[in-house]
């Protein structure tokens, strides 16, 4: 598709992005690896950075159910606020930063 020049419809390879924050504030500090998951019956890759949740979704069969998060022909973009707690992947790294830090000396200060 890139060679070609070609975007592709709608639901090829889309990205949903997601405005992330905690307790109504938005929380922009927070940089995570890439994550595989599944949405909506679809595999995906997401990563958080710079305050939002960037999901892309490869799957070789059509996301149609996921399409109206997509980057839409019009130049629409709908970008859904979500507090991160509600994030499952996000939790799980949460959680793992904090059982790998527990009674370790962080920067800035003790766990």
């Amino acid at each position: 598709m890139l060679v070609e020049e070609n975007p592709g419809a709608t639901w090829e390879y889309g990205c949903m992005i997601t405005r992330l924050v905690h307790e109504g504030k938005p929380l922009a500090g927070l940089i995570t690896p890439v994550f595989s998951c599944k949405v909506l019956g679809h595999w995906a890759y997401a990563i958080a950075a710079g305050g939002f949740v960037f999901t892309f979704v490869v799957s070789d069969h059509e996301a149609t159910v996921a399409e109206p998060a997509f980057l839409q022909l019009d130049g629409t973009l709908r970008v859904p606020c979500k507090e991160f707690t509600q994030i499952p992947f996000l939790m799980r790294h949460a959680m793992a930063i904090m059982k790998t830090n527990m009674g370790k000396e962080l920067p800035g200060g003790k766990a």
